[in-house]
């Protein structure tokens, strides 16, 4: 399940921060939680190599946004509690289910990292909202509509694959794969 947990004390009290708690249906208690991108998670998708993909949109809001402005203003640079993008790479290999913020941002004040397109967040240290979602199945990517423009990821190792050929003119809002191995799976 993916949701938000509000702060309740320390300097980000009022913050909401994203998590995903995978829950025992027989007992219905949470087994664990693991720490995901802030916002509302509108996106869930499994894929290739034991993934599970959350999307989500509003991300710049919460605590990780407020930690990668601590960070920076502490020690000039942010680490990976201070990625703020809205999609998360859940590997679920292991037996507990382990995070990575896509894509890996590390910002610092001297040589500030900026997005490669602009994004209809305009904030050009994040993608922005994640608002589409989908899995090529058995090719090991996933694409997305990610701040307006189409991204494409690798379930293998999270890196972005080259988006030159699929820059759109204009604000894509969803994707959607075609020509699954089944129809069940379109």
């Amino acid at each position: 399940m993916a949701g938000q947990q509000k702060a309740t004390t320390g300097s980000y009290a009022g913050l909401w921060a994203g998590n995903l708690s995978t829950i025992n249906l027989s007992t219905y208690t949470v087994t664990s939680k693991v720490s995901i991108s802030d916002g509302n998670h509108t996106k869930l998708l499994f894929a290739d190599n034991s993934t599970l993909w959350v999307g989500a949109n509003t991300c710049a809001t919460g605590v990780r946004a407020a930690t990668a402005t601590a960070e920076l203003a502490a020690t000039g640079t942010t680490d990976a509690a201070g990625n703020y993008n809205c999609l998360t790479s859940v590997s679920l290999a292991g037996t507990t289910p382990v995070a990575t913020i896509v894509p890996t941002v590390v910002q610092s004040s001297t040589n500030p990292t900026t997005v490669p397109y602009p994004n209809t967040d305009n904030n050009q240290y994040y993608y922005g909202n994640l608002t589409g979602l989908c899995w090529v199945q058995n090719y090991n990517k996933v694409y997305t509509a990610y701040g307006g423009q189409i991204h494409a990821f690798k379930t293998s190792d999270n890196s972005e694959i080259d988006n030159y050929y699929l820059t759109i003119q204009g604000t894509a809002l969803d994707v959607a794969y075609m020509d699954a191995l089944t129809n069940s799976s379109n």
